[in-house]
């Protein structure tokens, strides 16, 4: 091809020069011809650039046969590079699959925009070249079909032609048959048409668009005009990645043509984007769907075989019958083997649980993988043991084992709860209170560094003589229903404080603030024993809510409903910032709580009697000045 090409400026040249030859021999005028030079340089650096843009766009063809071929086989990408020429523009991908091949993807460049013509009257541009849009199109079977300018691509007798064809029997070799062929693209030297093949070279056939006209990759000259006075010189146009062609010369009063320009290509007419993410390479056509808009072609990215939690690794609350998430990247019908779990409580209490998938275990239950096209992305693990006591530590471990034998593991802490609102609890997140929170067992702890909002949604929560909370089954001594040392938010989305939080009677407080915890309550009815909320290090925020005490004080019976550890209320670590609410047989803005007269009520609001309860106590309520 670049030989022929040479032949036809070689003879361009020739015809010029001696066109130039006879007219300085005809005219005693001194003959200019650097117009003439500028216009032979012109064409020449066309040809060439348009055969190295053919070049590239039948190597984006293979590239993009690779890509079709990589989806069918579940062949996925490894690695994304950029590509960058020699002043450092980006002006491609590097394309790697798993099998270790390699794509070169190049953006087109946009045409440079020529010199400025001499000013002329009325001097016509010449017409745009056309591309050829070549693309791939999934059928109604599922195969993927090539497409020129929207329209299936066929042979001779009408076949569409498949991007990946079926391969053949082994050979003796061990190799695969051959896949189908990918086109080829050239331009004619001669008639400067698109020519495509589909028998590798072979023969070539002229391409004709819609209406049944040769595609041309130039456009035609545009007619003369007059002579007049020379134009100024134009800037160069930036390189770009969609082609267009370069702007044309201004025209003026009066003034000779040069030869006019043919269009610049217009980029490579395959690939008009390739955005990638942590997890799949999206591959953007310019070829467009019946819809118009342009295809796109989603190819998974993997580094290698990968196992974890969905979730992360952290340390998590569970409870009987929770289940947790395990993704795997690069996990193929053909290289999975089996799947194990193992759950491994701390001092080997409850036994250790071991599930293999092949095996039932009504305790341990890991999901066998689901292949989808070949490739499974996630499994479950579930864990189903019933347990008496409040929580415990344990080790949850997963191991992937491949066809060589080779080991992926993940494995992480689990807190086994018996209590859903607990492991809820120690999570974090939100919760909304049900039936079946009625009774707890065990202190209720919001770990440090841990937000927790409980709706008490009008139902009530407590414990009961048969589990109490103060001097519990294990013999630890914890105090209150719940325990804040991260931060804590109640409300009762019933709005009439009909949740409620009711330790059993002489058995604990119902709330405690610890370890500098953060305690806001909004609404809802607290019932403790001497304290309802007590902090010892931290602050509680009470915005509204019903607050009271079963077992009294002996000698301020109800003075202690909110109170603080004295030390750390002196020192200021310990706070109690009350806005709202109503407190029975206890005025918030002159208690005896952290001596006489302590006032908790912060500025802008006020403690007035509000009524007498049914035991005979003032009920105190704080609202806004």
């Amino acid at each position: 091809m670049k030989r022929y090409s040479k032949i036809m400026v070689i003879g361009i040249k020739f015809l010029f020069l001696s066109l130039c030859f006879f007219a300085i021999k005809s005219s005693s005028c001194k003959y200019d011809n650097t117009e003439l030079w500028n216009n032979i340089q012109a064409l020449e650096n066309r040809v060439i650039t348009l055969e190295e843009w053919k070049t590239t766009l039948n190597k984006n063809i293979e590239s993009l046969q690779t890509i079709v071929t990589s989806l069918e086989t579940k062949n996925f990408i490894t690695k994304v590079e950029p590509l960058y020429d020699s002043e450092g523009k980006e002006i491609g991908y590097k394309i790697t699959f798993q099998t270790g091949d390699s794509i070169d993807i190049k953006f087109g460049n946009d045409g440079k925009d020529g010199k400025d013509g001499s000013d002329g009257k009325d001097g016509s541009d010449g017409v745009d070249g056309v591309t050829p849009v070549i693309g791939v199109v999934q059928d109604e079977d599922g195969t993927y079909y090539w497409t020129v300018n929207g329209e299936f691509l066929t042979d001779g007798n009408g076949n569409k032609l498949a991007v990946t064809g079926p391969k053949g029997d082994p050979g003796e070799d061990g190799k695969n048959g051959k896949d189908a062929i990918a086109p080829i693209l050239r331009i004619n030297q001669t008639t400067n048409i698109w020519e495509i093949s589909i028998d590798n070279g072979l023969t070539w056939n002229e391409m004709k668009d819609a209406n049944g006209d040769f595609i041309t990759a130039t456009g035609e000259q545009g007619p003369k005009g007059d002579k007049g006075d020379k134009g100024d010189k134009g800037d160069k146009g930036d390189q770009g990645q969609k082609g267009d062609k370069g702007d044309k010369g201004d025209k003026g009063d009066r003034g000779a043509v040069g030869a006019a320009g043919a269009a610049g290509p217009k980029g490579d007419s395959m690939f008009k984007d390739v955005v990638y993410t942590a997890d799949v390479v999206y591959f953007t056509l310019m070829a467009k769907d019946a819809t118009g808009a342009n295809i796109v072609l989603a190819v998974p990215r993997v580094s290698k075989i990968t196992i974890a939690f969905a979730d992360g690794a952290l340390p998590i609350a569970m409870n009987r019958g929770d289940a947790l998430t395990i993704n795997f990247t690069g996990l193929t019908s053909e290289n999975y083997n089996s799947l194990i779990a193992e759950f491994i409580p701390e001092g080997g209490g409850y036994g250790v649980q071991t599930d293999i998938v092949t095996r039932a275990n009504p305790y341990l239950i890991i999901a066998e993988p689901v292949f989808v096209n070949g490739v499974c992305n996630s499994t479950t693990v579930t864990i189903k043991l019933d347990i008496e006591t409040g929580g415990y530590e344990a080790l949850l471990r997963v191991t992937l084992v491949d066809n060589d034998g080779k080991k992926y593991v993940a494995s992480r802490i689990i807190m086994y709860f018996q209590s859903r609102l607990a492991a809820a609890a120690y999570n974090g997140g939100s919760y909304i209170l049900t039936d079946t929170d009625a009774t707890q067992a065990n202190q209720i702890e919001i770990p440090a560094g841990k937000e927790f909002t409980l709706d008490l949604n009008g139902k009530t929560m407590g414990n009961t003589i048969i589990t109490p909370i103060w001097d519990n089954a294990e013999g630890v001594k914890t105090w209150s229903l719940f325990s804040v040392r991260g931060k804590m938010t109640i409300k009762d989305g019933s709005g009439n404080d009909a949740g409620t939080v009711k330790a059993y009677q002489d058995d604990c407080y119902a709330i405690d603030v610890r370890e500098g915890g953060h305690l806001i309550i909004e609404g809802g009815t607290y019932v403790g024993n001497i304290h309802a909320v007590y902090v010892h290090k931290g602050t509680a925020d009470i915005r509204g809510g019903r607050f009271s005490v079963q077992q009294k004080d002996a000698t301020h019976p109800t003075g202690y409903v909110i109170n603080c550890f004295d030390a750390n209320y002196q020192n200021g670590t310990a706070i109690v910032k009350i806005s709202g609410g109503r407190y029975h047989g206890f005025n918030p803005a002159d208690c005896p709580a952290e001596g006489p007269g302590t006032n908790f009520v912060i500025a802008g609001y006020q403690s007035q009697a509000y009524g007498i309860d049914g035991e005979g106590y003032t009920i105190y309520k704080v609202t806004s000045l």
